[in-house]
């Protein structure tokens, strides 16, 4: 490979001063050129001797996180040019190899030697300097002071520095123990064995070590002293109980140096090499073959479950095989799990072809249920395949999912859709399956139904038929459905064709599918709003689909993704639809980031990105879809519900006008209207339309209408209610009668985010002011802060809509009591009638001219009125309707 030359092309630039063979000392077999990038970090002047031993062994390191590697790279020089003044070179080599950048600190090698040198214990001593002996004890230190303490731990410190075995190079007893500990255990199960005078002398100091330098507990000592293993040599029991698998944390019960109680693993390992030991010399092998097997056998063994196993399991293999079959057992399920094999190779009978496979698939087993598993599986997989595919598995779950993908899906994909997977719900029902169990369905329906037509079921002694179930509609699959619908949608097949792309397919079916069923593909991945309509290009990448619908099992994603406004330009990010919809219970999310974005023109920062995935669809605007009367109709203009209006217009005294037709006849007083109204969200949201809200049949709006214009110009259209009323002297019990109202049923409770008035009508002709209103703050108080958040201007607590509406006369308004009829025969009432002297002046100006003159001026008057109001409507739409909506700026 190029690497050598790579790092000497390196080291040449950095360290043009290096003669050729400093620069092979440092370069050769190196991997890549991390050791002349290494040097490149040392300050000038630092010797090339130095820099050559620090940074030489990072060219036989294979690091493949970059973030290791930049810190492996930088750790060396960083530690060196912190070590203390006044060590030797030797020393700073030694305690910088293999040192690692820290973000916050430097590093931890030398941030050990510093805290140590704060000891007298490790000032002076015994043929070995201070330095030299905190370099060997703080040497790749994973904490900062854990070596230290595992080496103060230690009774007599300095009598501790003597070489432990020549063999080793220079390593001492403290060293060899406390180098790389995470605190003082180390030590103190050293010093168990120690204080034990008979195991002191049993053991050499290099058993102890190698017992002790992994312990996070007292078990190592514990276990190697049990009398269950006294027959044992001690190096034996030094490589039974000193396995890092032994090793319990502390909070195990072992508390001090008496070793305390709750050593479970150290009692397991003596249990289990206790029984196994004869068991194992019966087999007449060699002492050392029979220590082995030991070791292999009980090593990290909780109990003696692996002597369970090893009694169980068939003698048609060799020791060597049973004692891998069992190790790690818990009780006898992995011999179990051998026996039920039927069509693997496994015994001297039919040859020992796939043993290996076999005692693969059943370690560790806690019963047959791997084999049963394996025997289930698609034969068209490989055996490898299959015995990956099942081993652990407690039942046959894993081999039913790859059946359901094998024959579309890779192989690869199956392994990782379906190993390990301990449930697993019924197929969804093909088309066929779904007409089959419709019609099922149909047919009892019709049964039930003859049944309690034809038959009294109080008095009728036979069984009464149950409903149809219609359960099987509601099964959704697993991984595999889901990956199998991906595939067979069409939007994979160009990666499908392509041998260099098929890892790039497997791991999107892998990320689809492997938390999902079918209801991911379906109700997300293959959505309109997020592939396109009519084939014209993806709204979502494929990559960004793939991870949005991950774990989906409704629309909601899809609808969070499609209120969000899709990528590019103007709307929101790909990368901020994602953040926003992937988890989302409801479309909220996407409709608040889309309205930030295109409405308010504030950047979405993460901030806000953060509160809109909190936001909460309240109800805030109100817009009028549709009124219609009996032989008339008018629809609205929907201008709140355009998602993409901006609506960043001025809001100084205009109105939004809606557009109207008339269809029939005119609408005249005493007609029923109805009125259809929908409510939006404070994103100018559809309630009807926000998919996962709770709160869509919650609002109360209520109706009113001011006093037509037409009987009393001077009344202000505009003002409250009340006030209109109390403008009018005298004529408060019979306004409806006389000047005109609004009837009926004026409350009504949103249903599905839309508000219906079925009942309501005006009592006589004119031209009304129709309000609808609610408020928007109740139960929802915290829209107060949301609004000073989310956007530029604060609305009013009510939300109102206006509708202008003129009243045609008609005919025959003028007949019954109170039209001109009714007028004439008034003085034949009877005088608790309940219109008083001064309302009835209004009408009787409207029909007896003879009896007073003012009365008939004011009679003229209106005639002439009503012939310009005449001359001006002809040929105009007799009906109009005007919408008043503020324009709300942001």
């Amino acid at each position: 490979h190029s690497g050598p030359a790579q790092c000497a092309i390196l080291a040449r630039k950095t360290s043009p001063s290096w003669n050729i063979d400093e620069i092979a000392d440092l370069c050769i077999g190196a991997e890549s050129n991390a050791p002349a990038t290494c040097v490149s970090k040392f300050k000038k002047g630092t010797s090339s001797d130095i820099t050559i031993n620090l940074c030489q062994p990072l060219g036989q390191d294979t690091i493949s996180d970059s973030l290791d590697v930049a810190a492996a790279i930088k750790g060396p020089s960083e530690c060196y040019n912190a070590i203390p003044k006044g060590w030797s070179s030797v020393d700073a080599i030694w305690l910088c190899k293999n040192a690692k950048s820290e973000k916050m600190s430097k590093p931890l090698s030398v941030e050990c030697a510093i805290e140590a040198m704060k000891h007298n214990q490790f000032k002076s001593g015994g043929g070995s300097s201070s330095s030299s002996l905190v370099a060997s004890i703080c040497q790749d230190s994973k904490v900062k002071t854990g070596s230290i303490q595992c080496a103060l731990a230690l009774p007599d410190i300095i009598k501790k520095t003597k070489i432990l075995n020549p063999q080793e190079g220079s390593k001492t007893i403290v060293s060899s123990l406390c180098q790389g500990a995470l605190n003082e255990w180390p030590a103190k199960c050293y010093n168990k064995i120690n204080n034990h005078h008979k195991n002191a002398k049993l053991f050499s100091d290099h058993d102890k070590v190698n017992l002790c330098r992994h312990a996070t507990s007292l078990s190592p000592a514990t276990c190697a002293m049990s009398p269950a293993l006294s027959k044992l040599d001690p190096k034996v029991r030094v490589a039974l109980c000193g396995s890092k698998g032994n090793h319990h944390d502390a909070s195990n019960g072992d508390s001090d140096n008496s070793g305390g109680g709750g050593n479970e693993m150290s009692v397991g390992v003596a249990k289990c090499a206790e029984v196994a030991y004869p068991m194992l010399s019966r087999n007449g092998g060699s002492s050392d073959t029979n220590n082995d097997l030991l070791v292999k056998l009980c090593q990290s063994a909780s109990g003696i479950g692996p002597t369970q196993c090893m009694a169980k399991s068939p003698l048609t293999i060799d020791i060597e095989s049973r004692v891998e079959l069992c190790q790690r057992a818990q009780d006898a399920g992995p011999a179990q799990c051998f026996k039920a094999i039927r069509t693997l190779k496994i015994t001297h009978g039919t040859g020992l072809r796939d043993l290996k496979e076999a005692i693969q698939l059943c370690q560790q087993a806690q019963s047959s249920s791997p084999a049963e598993c394996y025997e289930s599986s698609p034969i068209e997989l490989t055996i490898n395949q299959r015995v990956l595919l099942c081993s652990k598995a407690i039942n046959r779950i894993p081999a039913e999912c790859a059946m359901r993908g094998y024959q579309i899906l890779p192989s690869q994909t199956i392994m990782k859709l379906c190993k390990g997977l301990i449930e697993l719900p019924p197929s969804p029902p093909t088309m066929a399956e779904k007409l089959q169990l419709q019609q099922s369905i149909k047919t009892s329906q019709n049964a039930l139904r003859f049944q309690e037509q034809n038959n009294n079921m109080k008095n009728n002694k036979k069984k009464k038929l149950s409903e149809p179930s219609t359960k099987m509609l509601e099964y959704y699959g697993g991984p595999t459905d889901c990956a199998v619908a991906a595939v067979k949608s069409g939007l994979f097949s160009h990666l499908n064709n392509n041998k260099n792309k098929e890892n790039e397919m497997n791991s999107y079916l892998v990320t689809l599918c492997a938390k999902s069923d079918i209801r991911a593909i379906n109700q997300c991945f293959l959505k309109e709003e997020l592939i396109g309509g009519g084939g014209s290009g993806a709204r979502l990448p494929l990559s960004a689909r793939v991870e949005l619908c991950s774990q989906a099992t409704s629309e909601v994603n899809a609808r969070c993704a499609s209120a969000a406004g899709g990528q590019g330009g103007k709307g929101v990010a790909v990368h901020d639809i994602l953040s926003l919809c992937k988890e989302t219970r409801t479309i909220t999310p996407g409709a608040c980031a889309n309205h930030v974005v295109r409405n308010e023109m504030k950047e979405l920062t993460k901030p806000i990105i953060e509160k809109c995935k909190k936001a909460i669809s309240k109800p805030y605007h109100l817009n009028i879809e549709k009124m219609w009367w009996d032989g008339g109709e008018i629809e609205g203009k929907n201008r709140n519900n355009d998602k993409n209006n901006n609506k960043n217009k001025d809001n100084n005294n205009k109105h939004d006008e809606i557009l109207a037709d008339t269809r029939g006849n005119g609408l005249f007083s005493g007609r029923t209207v109805h009125i259809l109204l929908s409510i939006l969200d404070q994103f100018y949201w559809p309630k009807s339309d926000c998919y996962g809200c709770l709160d869509l049949n919650k609002t109360i709006v209520v109706a009113s209408a001011s006093i037509p214009k037409r009987l009393n110009q001077e009344i202000n259209p505009y003002q409250d209610e009340e006030e209109s009323k109390d403008s009018i002297e005298g004529i408060e019990g019979s306004r409806s009668s006389m000047i005109g109202d609004l009837v009926g049923l004026k409350t009504n409770t949103s249903q599905n985010g839309h508000v219906e008035f079925h009942q309501i009508r005006f009592t006589a002709s004119g031209e009304y002011d129709l309000k609808f209103q609610f408020n928007r703050y109740q139960d929802h108080d915290d829209v107060v802060e949301e609004e000073s958040y989310f956007f530029n201007k604060q609305e009013s607590h009510q939300a109102s809509q206006l509708i202008r509406v003129k009243v045609e006369s008609h005919e025959d308004d003028g007949l019954g009591p109170l039209g001109q009829c009714g007028r004439k025969l008034y003085s034949f009432l009877s005088p608790s009638s309940p219109l008083s002297s001064h309302s009835f002046s209004y009408l009787k100006n409207d029909v007896n001219n003879e009896q007073d003159k003012e009365i008939g001026d004011v009679q003229k008057e209106e005639e002439e009125e009503d012939d310009d109001d005449d001359d001006k409507d002809d040929g105009e739409i007799t009906f109009s309707i005007v919408l008043f909506s503020p324009i709300i700026s942001f």
